[in-house]
């Protein structure tokens, strides 16, 4: 079902913030209003599911229907948060991204008590495939991933964000790819047309978002404007999964890509050096990335194990694939499916 929000808040730039994001969700209809009063009377001439609220948008007291779900925009400083202490809050300054989980975590509850049947499809998932070791083989994993993803009977789409644009065996340049997109997000244009034209197909079944061009445009991205382009293209419910392949730097493309996602595969290939790279990447990250992330061996020596001391305990091994020598990449995506093991499971929920 389409589920209609009414969003208001006094501070123009929050709202256009929150507009930019919410209207490329295919779930959403949203509204928004910087004033209580118009949203008084946009709520008796409409039936919202939801309204998004922060709590200095109306001096006096805004009541509510018992059908819609209030939420209030929850702020330290705001002056009339008692008036809505009963009622379910969302932290105000965080990722848009984290609210709309929430609501959608929130209304979820609702709508079973209301007997309403949401899609149970969901919001598209966003696995990101990194790694902080050079030639561990991030393109083959994220090529495997989207392959073991498509084959479990999901829809799937492969982006890449790396630096270089490495995945091109498997997913051929045919015309601008995420550059096109991130342009399209920039200049407000109407994205679910602009990601329709940007979709190629390859041989396997697997859509895909090339990669960008010039080291030029890479350079131009900002985390914000990253991180808000893959949250376009999962808000579009175009596909079930998306697969990024970043870059091995963190810098503002990968950090942009880790705010998006909802999963973070680490790729590790067996190795002293490999490990203590690794250390070094947990100590650095932050924990929300930490949180999101788990690992997979890559390059795996039959009977070898890899035990890393810096990981133990804290992130979860989902899969291993095996080393299969230095293959073409289609072939090592051909034979890596099948001499892999992954926790379909994790990577699927």
């Amino acid at each position: 079902m389409i589920i209609r929000i009414a969003i208001a808040d006094k501070n123009l730039d929050y709202i256009e913030r929150l507009s930019a994001v919410f209207q490329g969700y295919s779930d959403f209809l949203p509204d928004f209003f910087t004033s209580g009063d118009a949203l008084v009377t946009a709520m008796k001439n409409k039936n919202y599911h939801i309204v998004l609220f922060d709590p200095d948008v109306s001096d006096s007291r805004l009541f509510f229907d018992e059908k819609v779900l209030p939420v209030v925009l929850y702020r330290e400083d705001a002056e009339n948060l008692a008036y809505y202490a009963s009622l379910k809050n969302i932290h105000k300054y965080q990722r848009v991204s984290g609210i709309y989980k929430e609501i959608m975590s929130e209304y979820a509850k609702v709508a079973k008590d209301l007997g309403i049947q949401l899609s149970t499809g969901g919001r598209t998932q966003v696995i990101a495939v990194a790694s902080p070791i050079g030639g561990s083989g991030k393109t083959a994993v994220s090529c495997i991933l989207a392959d073991a993803i498509r084959k479990s009977g999901h829809t799937v789409m492969h982006v890449s964000a790396e630096m270089f644009n490495t995945a091109s065996a498997m997913f051929p340049k045919v015309d601008e790819g995420i550059t096109a997109l991130i342009r399209a997000v920039a200049e407000t244009k109407e994205f679910k047309a602009q990601l329709s034209g940007a979709v190629n197909t390859n041989e396997n079944g697997i859509m895909y978002i090339e990669g960008f061009d010039r080291m030029v445009d890479y350079d131009d991205v900002s985390a914000g404007e990253m991180e808000e382009t893959l949250n376009k293209i999962s808000g579009t419910g175009m596909v079930e999964y998306v697969v990024v392949e970043t870059s091995g730097i963190m810098d503002r493309v990968t950090q942009g890509v880790f705010a998006a996602s909802d999963k973070i595969l680490l790729t590790e290939v067996p190795g002293e050096i490999e490990s203590l790279k690794m250390a070094a990447f947990m100590e650095q990250a932050e924990d929300e990335t930490l949180l999101k992330a788990a690992v997979i061996h890559n390059k795996k020596d039959s009977g070898s194990k890899n035990k890393n001391k810096y990981y133990a305990g804290q992130l979860k091994v989902v899969g291993e694939i095996n080393n299969m020598g230095a293959l073409a990449l289609k072939d090592l995506v051909r034979f890596g499916g099948q001499n892999s093991r992954l926790d379909m499971t994790y990577i699927l929920e």
